[in-house]
């Protein structure tokens, strides 16, 4: 089953995050491996999942990318997220298995806000074994907001960038988005 938006979500803001410029090298389920090759990102591998509205035109709410380097012990969040979120909100990240991580918003324009931030490496093994995964937060028209990411074809996802990332030096490639934090 494909995740749904919590859908109140957004009835006004649906069309906030466009689409992801890249294809994917490969498809799991609800999750894409992709592997940018621009010199700002550093060419690693991450998994991505689109969340799109769940009724009406099927338009993207959010993305989330996350990217992990067990050489780094380190894995880098990046989330789209609405325009009327607006920057230095926090957006939780809830596993079923752990505490929350809060991850900052760090700017925001007309189409979209974009935020992550850096967590250890165990976040992404707890990652890949929830059978729950929500973001939260509060959007500035709609109030409080959640949204449950789709955890079908994650493991093979995750095992596969892994695979892509291992022969990445142990110092390049991974973005800086900010530290993670537990709540």
């Amino acid at each position: 089953m494909a995740p749904v938006a919590l859908l109140t979500l957004f009835p006004c803001i649906a069309h906030a995050v466009p689409p992801a410029a890249l294809p994917p090298i490969a498809v799991y389920g609800t999750w894409s491996v992709q592997c940018p090759q621009t010199s700002d990102r550093g060419g690693y591998c991450e998994i991505v999942q689109q969340v799109r509205e769940a009724t009406g035109s099927g338009r993207p709410v959010l993305q989330f990318a996350l990217s992990c380097m067990a050489a780094q012990q380190r894995c880098a969040v990046q989330i789209g997220l609405p325009p009327s979120l607006g920057a230095g909100q926090a957006t939780l990240l809830s596993l079923d298995t752990t505490l929350p991580w809060e991850l900052s918003v760090h700017s925001c324009d007309r189409l979209r806000c974009s935020g992550g931030g850096m967590l250890p490496f165990a976040f992404g093994e707890e990652f890949v074994r929830a059978k729950r995964i929500r973001l939260q937060f509060r959007d500035q028209r709609a109030g409080r907001q959640e949204i449950v990411l789709g955890v079908e074809g994650l493991t093979q996802a995750f095992a596969d960038m892994i695979a892509r990332n291992a022969g990445m030096a142990a110092n390049a490639g991974t973005p800086s988005y900010g530290e993670g934090k537990t709540r």
